[in-house]
């Protein structure tokens, strides 16, 4: 009874050792911008993407980078998410301002699907 626990300890073993194995590969070779950042580790996307959408602040404890660029995320030279905003307003413009968190941000979400794009 021991022997076949054991045994079937050692598959187990080797079966994870093979599926991490082969997801590595998959991610180092194979996987695209899309699938690499939807399954890579933190410390992955970190050595990968050496400009990162936020930086630390002096005020805030980070904001996004100005001038960041990745897939579907695009910052204007101001930090914000979007085209580059026109100084000074023109007339018959208005601006509206959205704040919050990771649900305003949106990532991976097209810059003309935002919620705050529809007004």
């Amino acid at each position: 009874m021991k022997k076949h626990i054991l045994n079937f300890g050692l598959i187990l073993l080797i079966t994870f050792l093979i599926g991490e194995l082969a997801a590595r590969f998959f991610l180092a070779f194979v996987a695209n911008d899309t699938q690499f950042t939807k399954y890579a580790s933190y410390q992955q996307l970190q050595s990968k993407h050496t400009r990162q959408r936020l930086t630390p602040s002096r005020y805030l404890s980070y904001t996004t980078t100005p001038n960041y660029s990745y897939i579907l995320n695009k910052h204007n030279s101001l930090g914000f998410r979007g085209e580059e905003i026109e100084f000074p307003k023109p007339k018959n413009v208005y601006r509206i301002v959205c704040l919050g968190g990771s649900t305003t941000y949106s990532e991976g979400v097209n810059v003309n699907d935002l919620h705050s794009r529809l007004f």
